[in-house]
């Protein structure tokens, strides 16, 4: 299944972030869209602030999401 081999490559692909000590988690969720796939990012801070981002795969294009 595409989607979840690019939400597994995503999660590892930015694990090295987790072991520098750079942030405390990483969530990585992906969904199938009319375009492509789209993964939504979700980095933990170490102070426990969370930033999310949604990658579109077909167009390389990576947004912050607010809210």
């Amino acid at each position: 299944d595409a989607k979840n081999r690019a939400r597994d490559y995503a999660k590892n692909a930015l694990n090295f972030l987790i072991e520098k000590g750079f942030v405390k988690d990483i969530d990585v969720s992906s969904r199938l869209t009319d375009k492509g796939i789209a993964l939504t990012i979700v980095f933990v801070r170490l102070n426990g602030v969370f930033d999310k981002y949604r990658y579109d795969a077909w167009n390389k294009s990576l947004y912050r999401v607010t809210g």
